[in-house]
């Protein structure tokens, strides 16, 4: 779960990926605000869908794999396959924890369970 980076290199946004993506030059992309519960503010890029973007900002922040993100517009949750654009915003973002059990053997077998799936 741990990325581990050579001494002078970063991690490319998905943002920076994107950017310029179907936009001819001199055009800039619109932006969202993304205001995360702890006051913190980011921008997105408007068009991604709310899966797209809430991958996008648990890769920025270097989230594990068992935390989600959560995005609303005012009171409503916004669902994966909506698009956000600039009339969504500002969003806000929220993480919660999937509900994880760690199980042991006597065979020394150690397992960790995603208990909403069932996977291991």
């Amino acid at each position: 779960w741990l990325k581990v980076l050579p001494i002078g290199c970063r991690k490319r946004s998905m943002q920076e990926d994107l950017q310029g993506v179907g936009f001819p030059d001199g055009q800039s992309q619109a932006e969202v605000e993304v205001v995360w519960l702890s006051g913190e503010v980011e921008q997105v890029a408007a068009g991604l869908t709310a899966r797209e973007v809430k991958a996008s900002l648990a890769y920025e922040r270097g989230l594990p794999t068992f935390t989600k993100v959560q995005l609303f517009a005012g009171l409503r949750k916004c669902e994966d396959g909506e698009t956000i654009d600039s009339a969504s915003g500002p969003l806000t973002a929220t993480l919660t924890s999937i509900p994880l059990l760690l199980t042991g053997s006597s065979d020394f077998t150690v397992r960790l369970w995603n208990i909403e799936t069932g996977e291991c």
